[in-house]
């Protein structure tokens, strides 16, 4: 049995002229619209408050265990025009000594991590605003928020500017 042969002798590469000079042509590449920019605020009344404490004993290295606790406050409340079809909210803080601010085209310190049903966000605070924000929610006066975000896109934003407030929401 013989399989084909292939004589190497006859093979004769083409040579395919290229332009490596050619220019960009910006008008051919499809343009995108830039929805980073586009920013969003909206009002919200505060119905509820959930503070959770959590502590447990979390293990290093070893037999080396060490105490570690951590606090969220919970806001829970409802828009006062709707994001992407959704009034309702929930905004869950939490104290960290440095807060970063979020590695986006717009500088964020906070972000929707989903959409619907419900606009989740989580924003980190300095342990200073968390416990004047613990201070609000603890007396009961907590009722407005006020929220600054970029478009949704796929169940996400960046959030950009917070602030809660004894204060009904503004209309």
């Amino acid at each position: 049995m013989k399989i084909a042969e292939v004589d190497i002798r006859c093979y004769k590469p083409q040579i395919v002229p290229v332009n490596i000079f050619k220019k960009f042509d910006p008008m051919t590449k499809q343009k995108t619209k830039n929805r980073k920019s586009d920013l969003l605020s909206r009002y919200g009344t505060v119905h509820d408050t959930r503070i959770d404490l959590n502590i447990q004993a979390e293990r290093l290295h070893g037999n080396l265990y060490q105490r570690k606790s951590s606090i969220y406050v919970d806001v829970i409340g409802e828009f006062t025009e709707p994001v992407s079809g959704v009034t309702q909210f929930s905004i869950l803080t939490f104290p960290v000594e440095k807060p970063e601010l979020g590695k986006t085209v717009i500088p964020s310190i906070g972000s929707f991590i989903r959409i619907k049903p419900t606009a989740q966000s989580v924003i980190e605070l300095s342990l200073e605003e968390f416990q004047n924000l613990m201070q609000l929610a603890a007396s009961g006066k907590l009722r407005s928020c006020y929220l600054a975000f970029n478009e949704p896109f796929r169940g996400r934003a960046s959030i950009v500017s917070i602030s809660f407030s004894s204060d009904p929401p503004e209309q």
